[in-house]
């Protein structure tokens, strides 16, 4: 039964949703069991309690047979405690007719002279984390 249950708490942004809005509260210790299952989640959670502060410097849309859709100020809500970007579906969180694109986010953390840029081919399942240490990488998470 365990199984089953952590199953439906981990089904498509139940428990990513749930922590992202609550990131600002100042929680420091979260218990896991199944953490194979939203690894992504795991490092949106370490990340928070980094201090290096991320800055969002531009964000761009392409897909649905439209390109450079300026999306900077929908994604900058998705950074939470100032060093933590979190979209935990791409095309829901921007608000997106299309299911199919490209992402291109221009970016600078406060400890780097130079911004840089991921860019991210998402789908209608995509998730997004870029925090100091760690960025996807397609479908992964990867440890700076």
């Amino acid at each position: 039964r365990p199984v089953s249950f952590a199953r439906i708490l981990y089904k498509y942004d139940v428990l990513d949703d749930h922590l992202r809005a609550k990131a600002d509260v100042p929680f420091n210790i979260v218990s896991f069991d199944f953490i194979d299952l939203a690894p992504a989640l795991v490092c949106f959670l370490i990340g928070l309690n980094f201090p290096s502060k991320l800055e969002i410097l531009g964000a761009k849309v392409s897909g649905g047979g439209q390109e450079g859709i300026d999306v900077t100020e929908k994604i900058k809500p998705y950074t939470k405690r100032g060093n933590c970007l979190y979209l935990t579906n791409v095309q829901k969180d921007l608000a997106l007719d299309f299911s199919v694109g490209d992402l291109s986010i221009t970016f600078k953390f406060d400890d780097e002279a130079k911004p840089q840029r991921h860019d991210l081919s998402f789908d209608e399942d995509t998730e997004y984390l870029l925090n100091r240490y760690h960025h996807n990488d397609g479908n992964m998470c990867v440890i700076d």
